[in-house]
């Protein structure tokens, strides 16, 4: 995604089914965020946080990988 991920002209982010862009809900949950994170500021300033977001599954994905290689046993959340 990228910083306008709600704005339709600046990308691929419409509704797959609708004639409109993406809410900011819709973008955070193609992020992978969880459906009740919360953001801060102005409408802009949670597009950019949501849209410039590395998304969250990847992150832990990655963060994973390297604490296997790096020999520490992987904790998963309860």
């Amino acid at each position: 995604m990228t910083t306008r991920c709600t704005t339709a002209a600046c990308g691929r982010f419409v509704h797959p089914t609708e004639d409109r862009a993406l809410s900011l809900r819709e973008a955070a949950l193609l992020q992978t965020f969880p459906s009740d994170y919360r953001y801060c500021g102005t409408y802009e300033s949670m597009e950019r946080q949501i849209g410039n977001a590395v998304p969250v599954r990847l992150a832990r994905a990655l963060g994973l990988v390297v604490r296997h290689l790096l020999g520490t046993p992987p904790t998963l959340p309860k």
